[in-house]
């Protein structure tokens, strides 16, 4: 029997030499200088990290996303009448969930959005670094009868004296207006008239010293919409779609989506009841060609048989 430990222990000494001679070979000296020399750029390094990490978040607003997940009940319209065959191919779920989407995302239903969910009126709390958008709970709510074009889209400054009056302060031909009316007073100016009056969220010791709102313009609100408002398929075998919308304040990301997805689904039953009421008209008139059809035939059949004396068509 042939005898390893020779072998055994040889490798295991030259391993431990390997390893003893690689350790002897590092220079600790020359790396503690070099850390040494490198560590004031490694602290700045973190440094301007941390401070441009710190200066994102502080100055960056954080933003929010809701979504919500419809799923299509749809059905050919030709397996009412037997033609189902016809149009298995899954295309038709593609190119059924291509228009859904484009619905969506059309003007047409971006106003119903609009209408639905009120964005005519935006308002902003004046921050030290961040303004803050007050919806649903502004102290005050802005009602306007007329407006110019140059004052859609711009902000309107309001500082909130007490409970009784209020400082408006526009930009007018190059000047700076500042006018003290009081709430529910009618403010008639050459560029606008509006309303302004205080909701129960007023608070004199809680709310802040200066607001400023913002009459929104449609066209801004259709961007604003389509520039947040995200339409994607998620399972074509299943037909169904996410509906999702970003925004930098939760409730109205939240609001937007409910109001999308209910007036879809309102819009999808209307179009069922419509498509179901003219598949009835259509049958209906059919019958109705079909009973006058027949009621010719049956004529024509009296007729003869009164004219010829008999049934007998050959003779």
């Amino acid at each position: 029997m042939k005898d390893n430990s020779y072998n055994t222990n040889f490798r295991k000494n030259m391993a431990d030499d390997d390893g003893d001679d690689f350790l002897s070979s590092i220079d600790y000296d020359k790396i503690f200088n070099v850390l040494k020399k490198g560590l004031p750029y490694i602290i700045v390094i973190l440094a301007i990290t941390n401070l441009l990490a710190y200066t994102y978040l502080r100055y960056t607003k954080p933003l929010y996303e809701s979504h919500s997940d419809l799923k299509l009940d749809i059905k050919n319209e030709a397996s009412g009448f037997g033609f189902d065959k016809l149009y298995s191919d899954n295309s038709q779920s593609f190119n059924r969930l291509s228009g859904e989407i484009e619905l969506i995302k059309s003007r047409l239903f971006y106003n119903k959005i609009i209408q639905a969910v009120d964005l005519n009126v935006n308002y902003f709390a004046h921050g030290k670094i961040l303004d803050d958008e007050r919806y649903q709970n502004s102290p005050f709510a802005v009602s306007f009868t007329a407006i110019s074009e140059g004052f859609y889209d711009r902000p309107i400054d309001v500082e909130l004296i007490d409970a009784n009056t209020y400082l408006l302060r526009y930009p007018y031909q190059g000047n700076l207006v500042e006018e003290t009316h009081t709430y529910g007073e009618q403010v008639a100016t050459p560029g606008f008239e509006i309303t302004l009056t205080l909701n129960q969220e007023y608070n004199a010791a809680l709310s802040a010293p200066t607001y400023y709102f913002i009459i929104n313009s449609e066209r801004a609100l259709q961007r604003y919409i389509s520039e947040n408002l995200t339409v994607q398929p998620i399972n074509l075998n299943a037909n169904t779609l996410r509906v999702s919308f970003t925004d930098h304040n939760r409730f109205k990301a939240r609001d937007l989506v409910n109001a999308i997805d209910t007036l879809y689904l309102n819009y999808t039953q209307e179009d069922k009841n419509r498509a179901t009421k003219q598949k009835i008209d259509f049958l209906d008139n059919q019958l109705s060609l079909t009973e006058l059809r027949l009621d010719r035939f049956e004529d024509y059949f009296e007729n003869f048989t009164i004219d010829n004396k008999s049934l007998n068509m050959e003779s």
